[in-house]
């Protein structure tokens, strides 16, 4: 006989598709991640205010800032929503 097939429900179905929707997408709020002290990616709703090699400040909404100082600081895979940053950071502020 053929092979048996298992059925998926509705919800299963949607509960595989909301793993593909970014983490920021769903919450409203930033995601951000760091990977030492060399990397860092961003998720969510932003406006850049500053950027230069040694800063690089970012408005989260109507009161909230985020500031990265540090050294060689570069923006990468900059998307609607999201970016990479690299560099050698050495504060990161939330004012």
């Amino acid at each position: 006989m053929g092979e048996k097939r298992k059925r998926i429900s509705f919800d299963e179905q949607i509960s595989i598709n909301k793993s593909d929707i970014p983490f920021a997408s769903l919450s409203g709020v930033p995601h951000i991640e760091f990977f030492g002290n060399t990397r860092m990616s961003f998720e969510g709703k932003y406006s850049i205010t500053e950027y230069s090699e040694n800063m690089l400040k970012i408005r989260l909404g109507k009161q909230k800032m985020l500031t990265v100082t540090g050294s060689s600081i570069m923006l990468s895979n900059v998307e609607s929503g999201a970016f990479m940053l690299t560099g050698r950071f050495s504060s990161v502020e939330f004012e």
